[in-house]
């Protein structure tokens, strides 16, 4: 709370100023300052320690011309007593100020040994708690979450929080403390009711690799190419429990000016990926679906524009751009070894991922 005093005629540097309050009711953390040459203002905080109920004391201010702490001169009329009533309510009530939410809310965050995984967490301000001067902290005692970008105003707080990139494979869980104080929060020696507010978490750190057989679903088929048909739906006439789906394999991605992967296709157990490298170059990947093991790899160079593929009657396609390389390619999809190379009539253009129906291919 704040206190503030004005007196008849500007007071300067001539006095010092001396406060007291009964025992247990205040803090000895409090800010004081000169608002005006006869205005001052003072900011209280109250004891956390404070049980529920009502407490009543006192603020005792004195000037005084000498030394404060031994005040043997004060000002005429010192000193000033303001009488004090507190009121602590319950935290149960306290609790209902505040809301946090955090995304995802699943019951455990699935990552993998070094990959860091990213939450956001969301609070929002509410009854006595809005309008407060207080400061938010974001803490994980464990270590295991790291506190990222995170901001807050008078209405609420956001914040990403990521898991420790060095996890071992294992199983984690834990509260992340949402602090309001009126201090530090990294200190909080001035906690706000009902601070800090746990919110709980799961990591589950699973093993990079997970080769269990795979069976194939009857009825589909090939993943062929952008958004998995000739019509472009990206609909599969199955259902999945997407609660027992772990990574089974990965593949490297360097970065490309944020363009790591580019579209991906599926058929006869093979998988097609186009990579961008860090260099600069593209490459055409054909991967095992099985095993995630490279079974062969077709290089563009650098400075060429290479589509998602497509796959279809054993072959896989891709078309490129550039200055000089404008194509459409085919290649064997078993071996890589290229099966044809028509000439585009555009440069310097964007080709959409070839689409395969039938026995027939399309682009544009």
């Amino acid at each position: 709370f704040q206190l503030t005093a004005v007196g008849s005629h500007p007071i300067g540097d001539s006095y010092g100023v001396k406060m007291s309050w009964t025992k247990g009711l205040l803090t000895s953390d409090h800010e004081r300052g000169e608002v005006t040459a006869s205005q001052y203002q003072a900011t209280f905080h109250t004891d956390p320690t404070l049980t529920v109920g009502e407490h009543l004391g006192s603020l005792i201010i004195t000037l005084c011309a000498d030394d404060p702490s031994v005040c043997k001169s004060p000002l005429p009329g010192a000193p000033w007593v303001v009488p004090l009533q507190v009121i602590v309510k319950p935290s149960r009530d306290a609790s209902k100020h505040v809301t946090v939410a955090m995304t995802p809310s699943t019951p455990a965050i699935v990552t993998y040994p070094g990959v860091v995984a990213s939450i956001d967490l969301q609070g929002q301000f509410g009854g006595d708690t809005l309008g407060k001067r207080f400061q938010v902290g974001i803490v994980d005692p464990s270590g295991v979450l790291k506190v990222g970008v995170w901001s807050f105003d008078e209405k609420g707080f956001t914040g990403e929080l990521t898991t420790a990139k060095d996890l071992v494979e294992g199983d984690y869980n834990g509260n992340v403390e949402v602090r309001l104080c009126y201090d530090d929060p990294y200190v909080c020696r001035l906690p706000a009711a009902n601070s800090p507010l746990l919110v709980p978490w799961k990591i589950a750190v699973k093993a990079p690799l997970n080769l269990t057989v795979l069976t194939p679903v009857a009825g589909l088929g090939a993943w062929s190419t952008y958004q998995g048909n000739a019509a472009h739906t990206g609909f599969v006439p199955a259902s999945f429990d997407v609660a027992k789906f772990t990574r089974r394999w990965s593949v490297p991605a360097p970065s490309r000016y944020g363009r790591d992967l580019n579209g991906a296709a599926i058929d006869n157990g093979t998988v097609f990926i186009v990579r961008y490298d860090a260099a600069g170059g593209t490459d055409l990947l054909a991967i095992s679906e099985a095993a995630g093991m490279q079974l062969w790899r077709k290089s563009f160079g650098a400075d060429v524009r290479v589509n998602s593929p497509a796959v279809g009657n054993g072959q896989v396609y891709v078309t490129t751009s550039g200055t000089a390389d404008t194509f459409l390619w085919a290649f064997d999809q078993r071996t890589g070894a290229l099966l044809s190379k028509t000439s585009l009539s555009t440069q310097l253009k964007t080709y959409a991922p070839p689409t395969v129906a039938g026995a027939d291919l399309y682009t544009a």
